[in-house]
């Protein structure tokens, strides 16, 4: 977990935090009213679900720490349930692996959060 100023980051992670080459799976979520996405100009975008709700993912690619480094991140909104309509609180989900069949995995993983009331 990272903590910042007004927000916690989560992260699940497979394998070890530190080593050389790739990463290891891994998926970071937050809950924020700021957010600050990590997406590149150059991506790609494909349309996914986190629950009910329709997302759309920016997925990336970089050649880092010896080996190939596969991202990507999602912005949901409404996904928590809020009693002001003038604050929005924005959950975001971001993914890194070693493929992108980690990465699909790992968006497909997402997919089924859910909030119980």
């Amino acid at each position: 977990m990272t903590k910042s100023a007004d927000f916690r980051v989560y992260y699940f992670r497979e394998g070890p935090l530190m080593k050389d080459g790739p990463p290891y799976r891994e998926v970071g979520i937050y809950l924020t009213f700021a957010p600050r996405g990590l997406c590149p100009k150059d991506h790609e975008t494909t349309a996914g679900k986190i629950g009910e709700k329709s997302v759309e993912w920016c997925s990336w690619s970089k050649n880092e720490k010896g080996g190939m480094c596969f991202s990507a991140e999602t912005l949901v909104k409404n996904f928590i349930p809020h009693e002001q309509e003038s604050v929005e609180p924005i959950l975001h989900i971001f993914l890194q692996g070693a493929s992108t069949s980690q990465i699909e995995s790992l968006e497909r993983a997402v997919s089924t959060l859910r909030i119980q009331h």
